[in-house]
């Protein structure tokens, strides 16, 4: 417990009574965040006593950062090399989330349908980006806004530059960002994503929070009906509720990239559980109409003839728009949790390659879906123990930093225009860009992996002559390289048991389908 002083001693009564009197000030019209936070006043300035999280939070909205700053830094030295340790793990994390604007059609998808607050979002989020005022600027309407303090007493998850909340205040993927920033030159894209993200985000849950407010307050809605207009539009937004849970959600950013988000997206028929009519048309109109209309607007681009559709719920291309390789998944994350219950309870999951349906091993399946929401570090650690990358790319040096590093929109435009080419690719990788899910995958171009492999000579002999093994033998030391041969059409058999398997999972990963592979058209 850390042991200092009473501030109380340094103050004279009306330098004292001046500090409360900004404390009134502050909540002069909200009498139940104003007697809490006088409480927790006096429990620091008399009792010298650190406040909690909350009550912290509260006074920060009276005497700002630089008085939390100085209250934090009476905390245990444990309690700052835990918050560095989760900094320092999740910065792989800040730099893939990057170089994008991902939370407009990611996190803030649904509530596009509500007109103004997304409109309102979206010239935040640009002022954001232009300058680091234009970001102040729009967290000080924020803060103005008349709704404001009663968004934070009914739960309204907002990531404000604030310090009492610590880590936990700041969007899921962009806790190691302060580290991340001051990389020279590469955090400068880290900053103004940074910026981007938490500011169109708490814009949209503010303008959203205070436009239903107003019409719950004039109907004399309860307080729990504000409390569920918050934790709505916090599931909307990808900030999943965790109950009791909620001060350990930090811990799930080890292993996880955003837990609260992924829990958010099983979490979204809850915002339909309530009497409230007004909060029945919120979700009515935010859910269904947007899920409706991009299932409209695939149906269209499927009878255009633009692509294909894929409308069976147990395969993995439910609901995304195929053109060539590519997918293109609109509906914010809510697919794979749809997707992975309906096969869990069916039994079955059809093939992308042959169309027939398979037999669903329910283990194997949980753990394919909780390996996919692995944060970077954890997915780099996972890889080293198997000594294989996600997708069966050979380990190497430049491979495991480009997995653990590189951005995900710029993995995403790369491979949709080597799939479509500059154009149908970059139009894709514009909805990436936004946070529209963009994959390509089928057969990858394995020639930078087979590269070695092939330089061998074919014939033994001239092999060793050449000083290297022979081309049987690296493909026993290979099992990585000794899978591609056999799915490229190279080989038409494996010389271990540990190609064989990693074929396999190459095969589901990238949904190559038995048609796919012309090692089996040769036998």
């Amino acid at each position: 417990t850390p042991i200092f002083e009473a501030p109380a001693q340094a103050f004279t009564t009306k330098e004292a009574e001046a500090l409360q009197e900004m404390i009134r000030a502050r909540f002069e019209n909200d009498a139940y965040l104003w007697m809490p936070t006088q409480a927790a006043f006096e429990k620091l300035f008399a009792g010298a006593r650190v406040p909690t999280p909350r009550e912290l939070q509260m006074l920060e909205e009276v005497f700002g950062a630089d008085f939390t700053k100085a209250v934090l830094s009476r905390r245990a030295r444990g309690e700052k090399a835990w918050e560095l340790l989760m900094e320092a793990w999740n910065m792989p994390k800040a730099i893939k989330a990057s170089y994008d604007a991902s939370a407009t059609l990611r996190q803030g998808a649904y509530l596009l349908m509500e007109g103004n607050p997304a409109k309102q979002a979206l010239i935040a989020e640009l002022q954001s980006v232009r300058s680091a005022a234009g970001f102040n600027a729009v967290n000080e309407a924020i803060v103005a806004n008349p709704w404001y303090l009663r968004s934070i007493d009914a739960g309204l998850d907002m990531t404000l530059p604030r310090q009492a909340r610590g880590l936990l205040g700041r969007e899921e993927p962009f806790i190691g960002a302060r580290l991340a920033e001051a990389i020279p030159l590469l955090g400068i894209p880290v900053k103004l994503s940074n910026r981007a993200y938490t500011s169109f985000l708490n814009k949209i849950r503010m303008e959203t929070f205070a436009k239903y407010a107003a019409k719950l307050d004039a109907q004399g809605a309860t307080v729990a009906d504000f409390k569920k207009l918050a934790s709505s539009i916090n599931i909307m937004t990808g900030r999943g509720e965790l109950g009791k849970f909620s001060q350990a959600s930090l811990i799930l950013n080890l292993p996880f990239f955003s837990p609260r988000f992924a829990a958010s997206r099983f979490q979204l028929p809850l915002t339909f559980a309530t009497k409230n009519p007004e909060l029945v048309k919120m979700a009515v109109k935010d859910i269904v109409g947007y899920v409706s209309s991009m299932f409209g607007l695939l149906a269209l681009a499927d009878l255009a003839g633009v692509g294909t559709v894929e409308w069976d719920v147990r395969s993995s291309d439910f609901g995304k728009l195929r053109i060539g390789n590519t997918r293109l998944d609109p509906f914010a994350g809510f697919q794979q949790p749809v997707v992975f219950l309906a096969q869990l309870l069916s039994g079955k999951r059809k093939s992308l390659a042959s169309g027939a349906l398979e037999k669903v091993d329910p283990t194997e399946r949980v753990g394919q879906f909780v390996e996919s929401k692995l944060a970077p570090t954890a997915s780099a650690l996972l890889a080293l123990k198997r000594w294989r990358l996600w997708g069966g790319k050979e380990m190497t040096p430049f491979n495991f930093f480009y997995e653990l590093l590189a951005p995900i929109p710029m993995s995403d435009i790369w491979e949709a225009v080597d799939d479509l080419g500059a154009v149908g690719g970059s139009l894709m990788g514009a909805l990436g860009f936004f946070g529209a899910g963009v994959q390509s995958f089928g057969v990858p171009d394995w020639k930078a992996d087979l590269q070695a492999y092939n330089d061998i000579p074919a014939n033994t002999d001239e092999a060793k002559a050449k000083g290297k093994a022979p081309r049987d033998a690296y493909r026993k030391a290979f099992p990585v390289v000794d899978a591609k041969l056999f799915i490229v059409g190279e080989t038409t058999s494996f010389k271990t048991d540990d190609a064989r398997d990693i074929a396999i999972e190459l095969m589901r990963r990238h949904n190559i389908g038995v048609k796919d592979i012309k090692s089996l058209e040769k036998k």
